[in-house]
């Protein structure tokens, strides 16, 4: 871009040339600080640097051009930086865009702010990252061409000399060599890899909720909803399988599976307190059947828990043992190893996710790593420092 700023640069002085020379009486007339007009450069002090070149006065004739230069380049920075306000503007509509799934008007976006910004840096990582091209041709290099003069003739406008320089198979405009081939991207190919995953994520999330397949969809929906914190859809699923797949786990009696479960539903969805006390109350009068139960009965029906993987279950029911028993000791230590697993495997998968940033899916593993062992110092400051990371991301979005 800078050969296009020197394009530029020389355009003006040409022009103050051709206006003074056009208006001898008359001045140079530009733009203010404050949007007004004002007065450049007279057009009489112009004439007079010329004589002074041409009669190698070139100390006189020399001190007129550097004044003109610092006040062209005055006006450079000065439009340059207005061009970059307008560009922002353009790349936060592209972002809002994005993440409502609209990516070929979020792309349209990116592309005018580059036209006004060719630097700016997030336009350039959301087109570089998050866009690719299905369709290249081929373009013989000529003779000083460059990325500009390439666009020219690609794409209609010198403005779009940026792509040429991203997505062409040369990356230097030193390496265009006069008779060479390159290949630029068709305008009209650009598409998001994101959203088109998106699309298909979401439609087999669909699927699998309607098939009442509550713990395959959940990993689906909550990595989309990691990615697309505003996509309500993903979030409806998300929390409806939770609330579903808690009541079926209540249903079967496994009481505290159902607690750990709801403890992942986002609470602006929908409150589960009450829902908690009534499984807790629920679990308290079938516990209170198990104190009926022989130590043998408690141990075969805590044995059944423990071999299916309802750990949580498990140490309850052996806990209802006759505090004498042997077998009571040995089979809540073998159970507590076991949740202290669980709750290490759980803590892990959050930090694999904190580290993918997928901050919610993070927390939600760590709530059930405390669900496992409610002491994990560890997993409770995860779950602290990540709200705090979420709430920071939403400030800036």
């Amino acid at each position: 871009m800078i050969k296009t700023i020197k394009v530029i640069y020389s355009t003006i002085l040409l022009f103050i040339l051709i206006v003074g020379l056009g208006g001898c009486a008359g001045t140079l007339s530009g733009f203010s600080d404050d949007g007004g007009s004002s007065v450049l450069l007279p057009a009489a002090t112009q004439l007079q640097a010329i004589k002074n070149e041409n009669e190698e006065q070139y100390l006189d004739a020399l001190t007129y051009w550097k004044h003109a230069d610092e006040l062209v380049a005055g006006k450079i920075t000065d439009i340059s930086a207005k061009l970059a306000l307008v560009a922002n503007e353009h790349v936060q509509r592209g972002k809002d865009l994005f993440e409502q799934q609209r990516e070929d008007k979020a792309l349209r976006a990116f592309l005018e702010a580059l036209k006004f910004d060719p630097s700016n840096k997030v336009a350039l990582d959301y087109l570089l990252k998050r866009y690719k091209a299905t369709r290249f041709f081929p373009y013989t290099v000529q003779e000083n061409d460059t990325f500009d003069s390439i666009a020219e003739t690609l794409y209609g406008s010198s403005v779009y000399g940026f792509l040429v320089a991203h997505f062409s198979s040369v990356k230097n405009e030193e390496d265009l060599v006069a008779g060479s081939m390159i290949n630029c991207a068709l305008l009209d190919s650009f598409y998001s890899p994101a959203l088109h995953d998106y699309e298909k994520e979401i439609l087999v999330a669909r699927k699998l909720y309607k098939a009442e397949e509550y713990e395959k969809v959940l990993p689906i929906a909550e990595q989309i909803r990691d990615k697309y914190p505003d996509d309500s859809e993903a979030s409806f699923i998300v929390n409806k399988s939770l609330l579903n797949l808690a009541k079926n786990l209540q249903d079967d009696g496994h009481f505290n599976a159902a607690i750990a479960t709801l403890s992942r539903v986002d609470r602006r969805f929908k409150n589960v307190t009450k829902q908690v006390e009534a499984i807790r109350r629920e679990q308290n009068k079938k516990y209170a059947e198990y104190q009926l139960l022989s130590d043998d009965a408690l141990i075969e029906k805590g044995n059944m828990l423990y071999v299916s993987g309802h750990y949580l279950d498990a140490v309850e029911v052996y806990s209802r043992i006759d505090h004498q028993s042997l077998e009571r000791d040995k089979a809540i230590a073998a159970v507590k190893e076991k949740l202290d697993i669980e709750a290490e495997n759980h803590f892990k998968e959050g930090i694999k996710y904190f580290v993918e940033e997928k901050l919610t899916t993070a927390i939600n593993e760590w709530k059930r790593t405390l669900v496992y062992n409610p002491h994990h110092v560890n997993a409770m400051r995860s779950i602290e420092k990540s709200r705090q990371l979420l709430e920071k991301l939403k400030e800036i979005r």
